[in-house]
């Protein structure tokens, strides 16, 4: 969670909001955690309305 905060609550960039999450005992969902900001920022880049769709595979 800490990983996530730091990414969508303060900006920070997907290493740098992983190293955060590490420093709070990140470890085993690090790649789920990196799934979920490669998401974010499909889904903040697709334009349209099926942006969601578009977005889906990640």
């Amino acid at each position: 969670m800490a990983a996530l905060r730091a990414a969508w609550l303060n900006g920070a960039e997907e290493e740098a909001a992983i190293a955060e999450g590490r420093r709070w005992g990140l470890r085993s969902l690090e790649t789920e955690v990196r799934k979920r900001l490669a998401l974010e920022r499909c889904l903040a880049s697709a334009e349209g309305p099926d942006r969601t769709e578009l977005c889906k595979g990640i």
